[in-house]
């Protein structure tokens, strides 16, 4: 696969709502349905790729991720008309990256030959867990045979297959989590991303947890498996994120753009856009979250601008999770402050092993990746002091 100059590029990605359950563990928007409106939605969301387009570059975006919810439970034909309106708008997306996020109960020789006819080549499987007990404590339909059988399928038909595991699950051992790596290894699979479970609120698992019936893991569980998590090693994959291993040139080009900064148009409900506007400011902006609202065409949901300050915290945090680290010089551009404090931080990092500074760029090894959000909180607080102090 082939990939564009992704110097001046943006990414567009499509929420899928609909899925035939809720997991327990999930916060995002969902619309649980046996009956998807498959025409309706597609309608939708090409009004709005129409309606959004001015603000956006002319040229074709650099990504297209299909996330949900379930987009393999959306018509596989409705997505190759949504993908053909965006090649009349952008022209020819064969030199972009397009996912496509599916449920291995979904996956056979029909789908995914359909899905690559569209366009999609590359796709997420959502696991979570090739082991029974596990896949069924977080509300997936299959079992381990069915995912693997699953992920053979796709990467029959394309070259490019991620699989989504979710470790300190409760119930789940070290030795069950050592087995979803050993199987995922020996797949022929690109790109693992290995997720710490959250217990988010609102959530089915967050109501248990807090009535005493779910059994949390702790602190010192989460990370020996992630630690564990590095055996991926074994199987020739390097950990470019802190939940992100690739192989083969398998890493994902749409996330390396949102940890980068990279403009971001979203569509569908619940979906979130980010973009420069004049004056050193960004918008973000995200729709509703009501399926309904969106489909009756009452897209719109909040907005928010953001300035250099704001955008040079969100870039440190996305930075010291990724492999590739964080550089002043990005920093500089929008916070001189903030990146005369990074560059005194980083220097310390470096000698207490969170990772390399060579000077212009601190890069953080797996002990930093661990301790990132500490590592934010540190420069942020020191940052904000300065500021003051120069105020």
């Amino acid at each position: 696969m082939h990939h564009q100059d992704c110097s001046k590029a943006w990414s567009l990605y499509v929420h899928v709502p609909f899925c035939e359950r809720h997991c327990p563990y999930c916060d995002f928007t969902v619309v649980v349905t046996a009956t998807v409106p498959h025409r309706r939605f597609g309608a939708a969301l090409k009004e709005e790729l129409e309606e959004r387009a001015d603000n956006w570059p002319q040229h074709r975006p650099a990504s297209i991720y299909f996330g949900g919810g379930t987009p393999s439970a959306w018509d596989a034909g409705e997505l190759q008309a949504f993908l053909h309106a965006v090649k009349r708008r952008y022209g020819p997306i064969d030199l972009c990256e397009v996912t496509v996020e599916a449920n291995p109960e979904h996956v056979n020789e029909h789908l995914v030959h359909n899905l690559r006819d569209a366009g999609v080549n590359r796709i997420s499987l959502g696991v979570q867990s090739f082991n029974d007990r596990v896949a069924s404590i977080l509300g997936r339909a299959h079992d381990g045979a069915a995912a693997v059988r699953a992920t053979e399928i796709a990467t029959a038909a394309f070259d490019h297959v991620s699989v989504d595991l979710i470790h300190s699950v409760p119930g789940q051992t070290m030795d069950d989590f050592d087995r979803d790596i050993e199987v995922a290894g020996a797949l022929k699979i690109d790109h693992v991303s290995a997720y710490e479970l959250a217990i988010e609120p609102k959530t089915s698992f967050e109501r248990r947890a807090r009535a005493g019936l779910l059994q949390v893991a702790t602190e010192s569980t989460m990370v020996e498996m992630d630690r564990r998590s590095e055996a991926l090693r074994r199987y020739g994959f390097t950990r470019y994120e802190l939940s992100s291993f690739s192989r083969w040139d398998g890493a994902s080009r749409h996330n390396q753009g949102y940890w980068s900064g990279r403009p971001y148009l979203g569509l569908g409900p619940g979906a979130h856009s980010f973009r420069p506007v004049d004056g050193g400011h960004w918008i973000r902006s995200w729709n509703t979250r009501s399926t309904r609202r969106y489909l009756d065409g009452q897209r719109r949901g909040e907005t928010e601008l953001i300035d250099g300050p704001t955008r040079a915290l969100e870039l440190v945090m996305a930075g010291l999770r990724t492999a590739r680290g964080v550089a002043v010089a990005d920093i500089a551009r929008i916070d001189s402050v903030g990146a005369s404090v990074l560059r005194e931080h980083a220097r310390g990092w470096s000698r207490e092993g969170y990772g390399d500074w060579d000077g212009t760029r601190f890069r953080p090894n797996r002990v930093g990746f661990l301790v990132s959000e500490g590592l934010t909180v540190a420069w942020l607080q020191s940052r904000d002091t300065r500021r003051q102090e120069s105020g």
